[in-house]
């Protein structure tokens, strides 16, 4: 397993047009913002996972915050043996109990968390484990733990933790979050540093606006799998995750021609990184390609052209879970080959403003897959 620094993991972005926070932490092999190669990606997560299961083996539920950490928490989720996993979501999914909560700082406020699968877990885990991707205040994992002590008052008494990559945490706030019986686990304990600072000097400009004709033909490969990439936004057991995982991606392999020396980007869409991982590490180790991961985001991050500056080139496309909403892909370049991975039905206006960006940078075969 590789060892990181902390220069390594921590590079700062100015947000654009954020007022509640300035800037953003944005790590090289979240799999997130930047093209990381998959393998990299899932041997810092497992490090937080092995390091969290050595100390709280008998952890039984795993919790992972949508966005930016789906696919860390669920690399965490695989360190425990069967463990019960679920993520928040800000996406709609069908179901009859819901826990909402607020993230203060998001550019997307409300989360929630379904109940409907998760309550005895609740009940019968000894102990709780929250995933994030970085923790600074404490104040989003107060606000769920909160609510979920007010619906379930029986387990007030059981000791939660927060595990995270990046624990920025003053020693007031991990005062506070001890009194609530919560402790933190993390790879890196950030100092107090006042990352605001100089982020004004910084000029930025907005994720480019892409203008498509929708009646122009941006061709693209389109698939729909029979073995369909399992929910974690419902709940579920680890091992059931990671076994429709690998069916998936088996289905995928089976589809795909991966030619020699090909430089390969496999795309996931906001909430869905994990599976974009998977598969990725799969090219990677069959076919020992070039193979880069990241995905689409909510986040609206500055694009700045310095060379000590981690987001160089941005643009706007739609999403592919609401028509309505923009979102952002940021760091494209030029691949022989784009797969972008989603579990949503197929986006027309979502596919053809990302099909202008990808193609705008050279890549000339795009493939959806749909599972």
């Amino acid at each position: 397993m590789n060892k990181y620094s902390e220069n390594q993991v921590i590079k700062i972005a100015k947000r654009y047009n954020n007022s509640k926070r300035k800037y953003l932490l944005v790590d090289p092999f979240q799999a997130k913002h930047i093209p990381v190669s998959p393998c990299a990606a899932l041997d810092l997560m497992n490090a937080l996972g092995k390091t969290v299961q050595e100390k709280y083996p008998e952890a039984f539920l795993v919790i992972g915050f949508a966005e930016t950490a789906t696919a860390i928490s669920s690399a965490v989720a695989e360190n425990f043996k069967d463990c019960f996993y679920i993520q928040t979501t800000r996406e709609n999914i069908c179901g009859n109990n819901f826990l909402e909560f607020e993230e203060q700082h998001s550019h997307a406020v409300e989360q929630k968390l379904l109940l409907d699968n998760i309550e005895d877990a609740i009940r019968n885990s000894s102990r709780i484990i929250f995933v994030d991707d970085e923790i600074t205040t404490g104040n989003t994992l107060l606000n769920i733990v909160g609510c979920i002590r007010n619906k379930y008052p029986e387990i007030k008494s059981k000791k939660i933790v927060i595990a995270s990559i990046i624990n920025r945490i003053s020693e007031k706030n991990t005062q506070k979050l001890n009194e609530n019986n919560i402790d933190c686990v993390s790879l890196f304990k950030s100092n107090e540093c006042d990352y605001e600072k100089g982020i004004d000097e910084i000029n930025v400009n907005a994720p480019d606006p892409i203008y498509f004709d929708t009646e122009i033909d941006l061709p693209y490969i389109n698939t729909e799998t029979r073995n369909k990439m399992p929910d974690p936004r419902i709940g579920l057991k680890i091992s059931d995750y990671l076994r429709g995982l690998d069916a998936f991606s088996d289905e995928i392999m089976s589809q795909i021609k991966i030619e020699v020396n090909e430089k390969i980007l496999v795309l996931g869409t906001e909430e869905c990184m994990y599976p974009v991982l998977i598969f990725g590490k799969r090219l990677e180790e069959k076919y020992n390609a070039d193979v880069k991961c990241h995905s689409t985001t909510r986040s609206p991050i500055g694009i700045s052209l310095r060379s000590d500056y981690p987001i160089n080139n941005g643009y706007q496309i739609n999403s592919f879970y609401n028509d309505t909403r923009v979102t952002f892909i940021y760091n494209v370049r030029k691949y022989d080959k784009v797969i972008i991975v989603t579990e949503k039905k197929k986006k027309t206006r979502a596919m053809q403003s990302l099909c202008a960006v990808l193609k705008n940078h050279g890549c000339k075969k795009i493939i959806l897959i749909r599972g």
